[in-house]
């Protein structure tokens, strides 16, 4: 099946290997795997920044992803993966020097 790189945003190769992951092939980033509910985040997130600031996420992004086995998740406890490397939405953008509040899950903030 193909989808939009979450990255460069071209059309790439993508398998689906459970409710939760998918795995993509891009042609221009190389192979990654996304938790399903980091693209929310980071779609949403991505929306609220200029296109200069868009474009250096792109680059620190890419630059993960060539280091190799890569994972891109919304919360570390809900995705374990052997052999790749997890990085949150926070992860990638702390190098950047960008700051942000992430709300990991809409329960953290439940009060009893």
């Amino acid at each position: 099946m193909m989808k939009k790189c979450l990255v460069c945003g071209h059309e790439a190769p993508t398998k689906t290997l459970s409710l939760l992951l998918e795995e993509v092939d891009c042609p221009h980033c190389g192979s990654y795997r996304y938790e399903l509910a980091f693209q929310t985040s980071y779609d949403f997130f991505l929306s609220q920044q200029s296109e200069k600031e868009r474009k250096r996420i792109q680059k620190q992004m890419q630059k993960l992803i060539k280091q190799g086995a890569v994972c891109f998740v919304d919360d570390y406890e809900k995705v374990e993966m052997d052999g790749y490397a997890l990085y949150e939405l926070l992860d990638v953008l702390n190098p950047l020097g960008i700051d942000v509040a992430h709300n990991n899950t809409i329960d953290s903030n439940y009060k009893d």
